[in-house]
């Protein structure tokens, strides 16, 4: 049986220009000079966050979705990456699902509309959510008659794009920053690596809203104020490890949040990453 994801340990991250003051008009102010829309249409795979599921359910809301191509041959077989992808269509139509490389059924299958705002954002709605399971569970379908995902930067990144949810108040360099201040993260791999001086939750967080994990999050730790922070940017880093960006007097923080089992850290680039001794010790 996979071992379930464990990450953690505590630490602080500066960085000033991200949540800073802005000004409303300039929240879909574009990044450069582009005249021509960024062309998004075509088969993406994706890393960690499902496009549209967060509507349904809040354990996956993230404020970042990644579109990577397929770098390597080894990539993809037969067209189909393995897992998690999507595909925006010419039609301004989408769909995302999961495929596994022995031809699986889709865990989830998310269908949805996106339309340009102008040459580098994109409004997206979710039509319909179906949940499948090739291990007996109950299926179902949810009608969501194009319910509002958001308003999206489109930005070049490393072999594809990122869209980032555009905030009242904030303008795309400072939600580019939070993105760059997570993307800024050494790779965390919870079976190799652990962050020492984590903090377990109470239990059955996984219902609960970002903010509130956070604040739980932080009240464990001790050392903050829940109701002094304020959360700044959610990035869901492979489907178990959540990473958020938090204000805290005047100061921009990385905390990470892993659900199994539930703990949680500030991260601190100056502490190393230690490989454990003993891929079995109890962290609990």
């Amino acid at each position: 049986m996979k071992k379930p994801v464990i990450i953690l340990g505590i630490i602080a991250l500066i960085v000033g220009s991200c949540g800073g003051q802005a000004n409303n008009n300039q929240q879909f102010s574009n990044t450069n000079d582009m005249t021509e829309k960024v062309n998004i249409t075509g088969h993406w795979k994706t890393d960690g966050a499902v496009v549209g599921l967060d509507i349904l359910d809040k354990r996956t809301k993230t404020d970042e979705y990644a579109l990577l191509r397929r770098m390597q041959e080894e990539d993809s077989r037969n067209g189909f990456f393995d897992g998690w992808q999507v595909e925006f269509k010419n039609d301004e139509t989408f769909e995302c699902f999961e495929r596994f490389w022995d031809g699986l059924a889709d865990y989830f299958h998310i269908a949805g509309t996106y339309k340009y705002m102008d040459a580098n954002h994109i409004r997206i709605g979710v039509h319909t959510i179906e949940a499948q399971s090739v291990w007996g569970n109950e299926n179902g379908t949810f009608e969501l008659n194009g319910k509002e995902l958001g308003v999206f930067l489109i930005d070049s990144i490393d072999g594809g794009f990122r869209l980032i949810r555009c905030m009242d108040g904030e303008t795309d360099k400072q939600r580019i920053a939070c993105s760059d201040m997570l993307r800024s993260l050494p790779s965390i791999n919870a079976v190799n690596w652990r962050i020492f001086n984590w903090v377990k939750l109470d239990p059955h967080n996984r219902n609960t809203d970002n903010q509130k994990i956070l604040n739980k999050g932080l009240a464990a730790d001790g050392r903050y104020a829940p109701d002094k922070a304020k959360l700044l940017y959610t990035r869901n880093l492979d489907g178990e490890i959540i990473a958020f960006v938090f204000r805290y007097e005047k100061q921009n923080l990385i905390a990470l949040y892993s659900r199994g089992p539930e703990v949680f850290a500030i991260y601190d680039l100056s502490q190393p990453l230690i490989e454990p001794e003993d891929e079995d010790e109890d962290y609990g």
